[in-house]
């Protein structure tokens, strides 16, 4: 199996939600099994020809906020081509359901949870940082879930805490069961990366989009986007409302959170 790992930010202003706050971490894999490698990497690389060719947009790597924000070179697109490109990576995800992983540390994580026993270093990672410690909850996860199995693992993880070709967080893995590889790269040598890119960003979006009370067309089209992809993740909530979407309000999903954590017992 083949993973790819990617990081993302809450936004840095107060939300309109009692549970969703900017101080949250957030990292995210998707698995890959070992036959579609290739074939997916030769897509990707396909939609950037595609991008080149068609709207002079000559990039190595597709970032999928700057493409949401049609940040240049992306403000190339004049006519909603950007949803266009979200489009087709939601009916690519739909198309093979991938198996996506993902942890959050937020403000509550730490209400809930003593982290002083995680003060400690283990390669790459300083279990003192936020970001660092969710990705180490995260390898964890993953570890767990493929353990039964006997899976052999070549995990990538982006560029920022090594550089690329270096070995990754190999100690988390030292008591696997099968063969573990991981390391960094850069996102434009390996594509993978940016299918993380776009699974992480669309988490995070999707949870700033629910904790608005007034969203765009543009923010309703992305949520059912979303709803009707349905990752195949079992770490996401999962509710049925009798309303429209449009009228979902920030108080609906505060009372899904409510209820979420009332089931664990943790604290309101």
């Amino acid at each position: 199996m083949h993973i790819a790992i990617d990081d993302t930010y809450g936004a840095a202003f107060d939300y309109d939600s009692k549970y969703v706050t900017s101080n949250r971490r957030t990292n995210v894999a998707i698995s890959i099994p070992d036959n579609q490698v290739e074939y997916v990497r030769a897509q990707i690389r396909a939609v950037l020809a595609s991008l080149r060719d068609q709207f002079g947009i000559d990039v190595e790597e597709l970032h999928f906020v700057d493409i949401y924000n049609r940040n240049p070179p992306w403000d190339k697109f004049k006519n909603g081509e950007n949803l266009t490109v979200f489009a087709t990576f939601f009916e690519i995800y739909r198309m093979y359901n991938w198996t996506i992983f993902i942890q959050t540390l937020d403000d509550y994580s730490y209400e809930d949870h003593d982290m002083s026993k995680f003060n400690l270093k283990l390669n790459n990672l300083d279990l003192n940082k936020r970001e660092h410690l969710s990705l180490f909850f995260l390898l964890i996860k993953i570890k767990m879930f493929y353990k039964k199995d006997s899976e052999d693992l070549i995990v990538f993880m982006d560029e920022g805490l090594g550089k690329p070709g270096n070995s990754f967080c190999e100690d988390v893995f030292s008591d696997y069961s099968a063969e573990y590889v991981g390391k960094f790269e850069s996102s434009s040598s390996e594509p993978l990366l940016q299918l993380a890119d776009f699974v992480a960003f669309t988490i995070n979006r999707n949870t700033h989009l629910l904790s608005k009370n007034k969203r765009t067309d543009v923010d309703n089209w992305f949520l059912e986007q979303f709803n009707y992809t349905r990752f195949n993740c079992s770490d996401l909530i999962v509710n049925v409302y009798d309303k429209e979407l449009h009228k979902l309000t920030v108080q609906d999903i505060d009372a899904s959170i409510y209820e979420n954590r009332k089931f664990k017992r943790l604290a309101s």
